[in-house]
């Protein structure tokens, strides 16, 4: 969010070379945060570290400065001429992502047998046609 505020008019960072040196500054320092906090608790998505959260806060910020030079600063629209259908109307794409699972695309986890919550400690499949239900009848 803070490197879109660069984008509004009225800011004081207006020239392209300021701009690019911002989002260079900050996600390089976001990006180093990340890796200089990964002994504290890790580097783990699953457990939304801070280390995590800081790294991948600072590539996606190198990332916008790539977009920004390569399209805003250098003239490069012709050359990605090819995404202005999907940054028109995204919906189109999904299909495609359903069709890519179809031909043998990333497999998907099992789903997890759940317990009830009796003491049994029978799964839902086991429990019988009568559902999840522990209570007698």
């Amino acid at each position: 969010m803070l490197a879109g505020t660069l984008f509004l008019p009225g800011t004081d960072i207006a020239s392209p070379r300021a701009r690019g040196r911002f989002l260079a500054v900050l996600g390089a320092g976001l990006l180093a945060a990340g890796f200089v906090l990964r002994p504290l608790h890790g580097f783990s998505k699953i457990n939304g570290t801070e280390s995590y959260c800081l790294a991948t806060a600072g590539i996606s910020a190198l990332v916008l400065l790539l977009f920004y030079l390569g399209l805003d600063v250098l003239k490069g629209a012709k050359a990605a001429a090819f995404l202005r259908p999907a940054g028109r109307n995204p919906l189109p794409g999904l299909p495609a992502a359903g069709a890519h699972r179809e031909r043998g695309g990333p497999p998907r986890r099992p789903a997890r047998r759940r317990t009830s919550a009796g003491s049994s400690g029978l799964s839902t499949e086991r429990a019988g046609s009568r559902g999840c239900s522990t209570r007698p009848s």
